[in-house]
């Protein structure tokens, strides 16, 4: 399988006018996932998606689908919140767990 590269993505997206929001949501999240697998292992993903992010503003689209992908890149470029320890071996061996 052949992922698109950005342009065309966006292209795509700009190009195709689903009739209903489920199928508008499917498409961009679609084309989300051919973006962020296209993209190589020690790529930053916040800075990927600000870069896409400037894509997606020059083009003209105006489709649902293209909004939505852009708001799922917007979602990419925010920091993944802190691992939160759950307790571990200590809280698996309690008398109310």
């Amino acid at each position: 399988m052949r992922l698109m590269n950005l342009g065309q993505l966006i292209q795509n997206l700009a190009d195709h006018q689903p009739t209903d929001q489920e199928s508008a949501q499917l498409l961009a999240r679609a084309a989300f996932l051919d973006w962020v697998f296209s993209l190589p292992a020690d790529t930053d993903v916040q800075q990927a998606a600000q870069d896409a992010l400037l894509a997606v503003a020059r083009s003209e689209g105006t489709s649902t689908s293209l909004a939505l992908f852009k708001s799922q890149l917007e979602e990419a470029r925010q920091p993944l919140p802190a691992a939160v320890r759950r307790g571990g071996p200590r809280r698996r061996h309690s008398p109310t767990h």
